[in-house]
């Protein structure tokens, strides 16, 4: 019995060892035999795996024609196309089929850029059919593969975040003078570059100004103090400079209706009512009347007023001898009583309003100067940017500190904006009340139009002061944030006048065409500054068409902030032309304006928008040719633009 368990047991086992080593030979074999086919596939010796798979005749090279003519090359000859995986979808001639895509591609973004145009033009918002969701599905392979060579800026993560744009432009002269112009200072730049740098102005030593020597000296030492005489006589003298009184109110109200719409540091109140009175009220030539004499600082102030007003004055040339004259006179009454020790709010006020007038007088380097002279005045007015009421002071006091805070804030935007430097008021620090709206126009219908300064206000707070601070800061602002600051602007509400005939019962036409034209030019000047620089990187890296570029939002909102802008200045010329002529910033932004629509049709002629850029250029060189008694126009611009359109004609 053992012997027989035992001899059943080996046979039993010798079974089992023989049937595995058949299905261990078997499972190798298999590999072994699809090895062999592949080679011979590769080989060319036998069909390819596709052209077996549908039973079609193979010539069995690699690829096979078969394949080939498919255009199902790259599986070829090991690979298949199975069910499901797009293998219904190739078709005979496949170059044929890719000319057509191409064709078509170009046929669809070109409707595309022209809706993206159409549209543009009646709303800021994305139409619907241009979601990125959509663009998106006609991309790719083509994106796929710009994706894998690093290629493309607004699928790459932060790189299109990271845009690096001009950080400014530092000169120096070889006697060591320098002069900074920031990465919005674009304009300033421009007017170097045409060789404009304003009008000189004559000297105070200049006869015609017919000025006492005494006082010539204390204007060409100011901002420091006269240590020479007597300030007493000093202080007759002056007073006896000023013009008559009927004089006196004429430039004051010349003041008031041609210059003050862009910045108003001194109020008709305190002009009418304080210091021409104060001026006025000593008999003439009594110099030992008992009435105190006027503050020197508020004598000061008054002779600004009468400057700029003489530089406002229509009968006169827009840059005289008599404006010239009171600023001098200005500056001796600033310098015989020291701004350094304690400066007044009437030494201020005229500080602010040398700055204007440099501006507006067109005087040489007045950009500059001008922007060194708001800086002195903002460094002296302690403690404005806080709200006087927490002092306790006068209404009238608190009325006036807050007027004046507000103005030197829209004033400190503007030139930040202009120059590229940042700003002195940053919002974070700003806790001034906005000053009771006087202005304000009640309408027979209950409703109430705010005045353009309260509405000045509101956008230099709400808007202006952020966009200042970061388009100036050292770090260039990504283009998500160029965006955001472009949405702010469009959502602000400029309170238009939808009813311009019943607000002209209750204020004057000018004053209505001020109001309407200013806040659409404010408006239109911000977005320029906003999107300028990726306007221009839109045409630098897309000059076959910039509509395809990341930045092409800047693109359209650039043109369009452009041709708006050159369609407001044209109507404010056409209307009030002595006006436009005096306040020489508005051609300067006219140059800018004009450089942005001539450089859609120096860059990319070949675009839809071409012959609208082009016919605005020429109604631009026409206004430029209309203004050419202008002497920052005539020194440089008009030149410029015309060899501008030449090279494009």
């Amino acid at each position: 019995m053992p012997v027989h368990r035992e001899t059943h047991h080996t046979g039993k086992g010798q079974h089992s060892s023989n049937s595995n080593s058949t299905a261990s030979t078997s499972a190798n074999g298999a590999p072994t035999r699809q090895r062999e086919t592949e080679l011979k596939r590769l080989r060319g010796e036998i069909s390819c795996a596709e052209c077996r798979r549908l039973k079609l005749k193979c010539d069995k090279k690699v690829p096979c024609s078969s394949c080939t003519r498919r255009g199902c090359q790259t599986i070829c000859p090991l690979g298949e196309l199975l069910g499901g995986q797009g293998g219904r979808l190739v078709l005979a001639d496949t170059d044929e089929l890719h000319r057509t895509i191409a064709e078509m591609s170009k046929r669809i973004r070109q409707l595309e850029d022209a809706l993206q145009i159409e549209h543009g033009m009646r709303s800021t918002d994305s139409h619907p059919l241009l979601r990125e969701e959509l663009l998106s599905v006609k991309k790719g392979l083509e994106r796929d593969k710009t994706l894998s060579n690093g290629e493309a800026e607004a699928e790459d993560g932060d790189r299109g975040e990271e845009i690096t744009c001009a950080m400014g432009l530092l000169t120096i002269s070889e006697g060591g003078g320098a002069r900074y112009l920031g990465a919005t200072g674009s304009e300033q730049a421009l007017l170097a570059e045409a060789g404009v740098s304003g009008t000189l102005m004559p000297d105070a030593m200049d006869p015609g100004l017919n000025i006492p020597e005494q006082l010539i000296q204390a204007s060409q030492l100011w901002p420091f103090r006269v240590t020479y005489g007597s300030t007493v006589d000093l202080h007759i003298l002056l007073e006896s400079q000023l013009p008559s009184r009927e004089r006196a109110s004429g430039l004051s109200e010349c003041f008031l209706l041609n210059m003050s719409w862009f910045s108003r540091p001194v109020t008709r109140e305190q002009i009418m009512e304080e210091l021409i009175p104060a001026a006025y009220k000593r008999i003439p030539d009594s110099e030992k009347a008992t009435t105190p004499r006027m503050d020197l600082h508020d004598l000061a102030l008054l002779f600004m007023v009468f400057a700029a007003g003489a530089a406002a004055d229509l009968t006169l040339p827009p840059y005289n001898v008599e404006a010239e004259r009171y600023r001098h006179l200005a500056r001796a009454a600033l310098g015989l009583k020291s701004v350094f020790d304690g400066g007044s709010m009437s030494a201020v006020q005229t500080i602010c309003l040398m700055g204007t007038y440099d501006v507006a007088s067109g005087r040489k380097h007045s950009m500059e100067s001008a922007w060194k002279m708001m800086c002195l005045a903002f460094s002296l007015s302690a403690s404005v940017d806080r709200d006087p009421a927490r002092w306790h002071l006068d209404p009238k006091i608190i009325q006036r500190r807050r007027l004046l805070f507000w103005e030197m804030c829209w004033v400190d935007n503007w030139k930040s904006l202009s120059t590229g430097r940042p700003t002195s008021f940053t919002p974070d620090v700003i806790d001034c009340e906005f000053p009771e709206d006087r202005d304000a126009v009640d309408l027979d219908n209950g409703s109430v139009i705010p005045s353009l300064w309260a509405v000045k206000n509101q956008f230099a707070k709400k808007v202006l002061s952020n966009i200042a601070v970061r388009l100036c800061a050292a770090r260039p602002p990504k283009y998500s944030e160029i965006l955001e600051m472009d949405r702010q602007v469009r959502e602000f509400d400029m309170q238009p006048i939808n009813n311009p005939k019943e607000l002209s019962h209750k204020i004057d036409e000018h004053a209505v065409f001020v109001r309407h034209s200013a806040l659409g030019m404010f408006r239109d000047l911000v977005l320029l500054y906003i999107h300028r620089n990726y306007f221009a990187r839109a045409l630098l890296d897309h000059p076959e068409n910039p509509l395809r570029s990341p930045f092409s939002p800047s693109f359209l909102a650039a043109y369009r902030s452009a041709t708006s802008l050159l369609k407001i200045l044209r109507h404010k010329f056409s209307l009030f032309p002595h006006v436009f002529l005096r306040h020489w910033p508005t051609w300067a932004h006219a140059l800018a304006a004009s450089v942005v629509v001539g450089s859609v049709v120096t860059r990319s002629p070949t675009i839809s928008l071409a012959p609208a850029a082009f016919n605005e250029l020429e109604q631009a060189i026409k206004l430029f040719e209309s203004g050419s008694v202008h002497p920052i126009v005539r020194q440089g611009v008009v030149r410029r633009i015309s060899v501008l359109y030449i090279e494009i004609s």
